[in-house]
């Protein structure tokens, strides 16, 4: 109804002449708005966008998920003669190539089969749009935080992306936050080790909050529209959600029951594989994980999904709408899971694996 009142009346209003914010959605309604400027149903066309946006989803933790898809063909015998490689390695290498490809399409299948991103792909809700919106804005921040590390310099604009998905859902700002927490103690963190100098911390910490900063283009001249066009920078949305202590009893059971339908609590053992992944001792020994994205940053985001879930005493409609969100972090740790278990069998380099012992013997 705001959407059909902005496009036929000019008043982003859910009633006429009352300018009262009660939507959480921005940049959603807005989409929805150019669509019935253009002659389209809103209501179709939600279900439409969802679907969209749920595809592009999968797509974007299927493309992570790749990492280095050559990683699997390290399967080469270090014992064969110079320039002399048996049938049997062969075999053994292009076997292991294949179980690779087909294991980079995990995260994705184990994102497609999880009945919330289902559900909410057709739900004509902001959901698969914020959900693709922020884990594409985490993932550009990662990303960034890996090229740094190998040396490079990357382009920072995952700010820019954190600020679409903040005016798409207002939790897209925790995320935000979070993001320049992290990057903000890193930078603190080699200070103190004494890598950087004084004058280098505060380069450092100013080049690195910069790409942050384009958080803050699109999202000031937004806030300042709110305030003069509904007088509050606060959507109403907010003082009637807002969570607290005599909700987190209820968000808990909400979240147990959540658990316990979908039968999500079997992630556990490969997102714990995925953690390990990043772990020091893991890295030498087998790389780190396949992305080189922190899996800590990503089960922190995941954690601070929970929390906020229970913190609001969860969601009074089914499968757990605000949970959605978190589900392509957990794919992406889960794959990493896999993999890690996949290389601790030996098959990803090609060693100690069933089908190497059975050609070699």
């Amino acid at each position: 109804r705001y959407a059909e009142n902005l496009a036929h009346h000019g008043e982003l209003a859910f009633n006429l002449g009352q300018r009262i914010e009660g939507y959480s959605n921005f940049l959603w309604t807005l989409l929805l708005a150019a669509g019935a400027w253009l002659g389209a149903d809103t209501v179709w066309l939600s279900k439409i966008l969802g679907w969209v946006f749920g595809a592009l989803g999968l797509m974007l933790v299927w493309r992570v998920g790749q990492g280095r898809t050559s990683d699997g063909a390290r399967g080469a015998d270090p014992d064969a003669p110079p320039g002399r490689v048996s049938l049997a390695v062969v075999f053994e290498s292009q076997t292991a190539i294949l179980l690779t490809a087909t294991l980079v399409f995990m995260g994705s299948l184990i994102l497609a089969m999880m009945s919330s991103y289902a559900c909410w792909s057709s739900g004509g809700l902001e959901t698969q749009a914020f959900t693709l919106l922020s884990t594409a804005a985490i993932l550009r921040f990662l990303i960034e935080e890996r090229d740094e590390k190998a040396g490079e310099e990357p382009r920072r604009w995952s700010g820019l992306v954190f600020a679409l998905a903040t005016m798409t859902r207002p939790e897209g700002a925790a995320y935000f936050l979070m993001a320049a927490v992290w990057r903000a103690g890193k930078v603190l963190r080699r200070s103190r080790r004494r890598e950087l100098g004084a004058g280098e911390s505060a380069a450092a910490l100013r080049r690195d909050l910069g790409g942050l900063a384009l958080f803050f283009a699109p999202i000031v001249p937004w806030l300042l529209w709110r305030v003069y066009y509904y007088g509050d920078i606060l959507p109403n949305t907010y003082y009637i959600k807002s969570g607290g202590p005599d909700m987190i009893l209820r968000g808990a059971w909400d979240l147990g029951i959540y658990l316990s339908m979908t039968k999500l609590y079997l992630l556990l053992p490969p997102m714990a594989l995925g953690w390990l992944a990043g772990m020091r001792y893991f890295r030498e020994r087998w790389g780190g994980p396949r992305s080189g994205l922190s899996m800590n940053f990503l089960l922190l985001a995941v954690a601070a999904t929970i929390l906020y879930y229970v913190w609001i005493g969860g969601d009074f409609m089914e499968l757990a709408r605000c949970l959605v969100p978190a589900l392509p972090l957990a794919a992406l740790v889960s794959l990493e899971g896999i993999f890690l278990l996949y290389n601790l069998a030996g098959a990803g380099h090609g060693r100690a694996s069933a089908y190497s012992l059975v050609l070699k013997w």
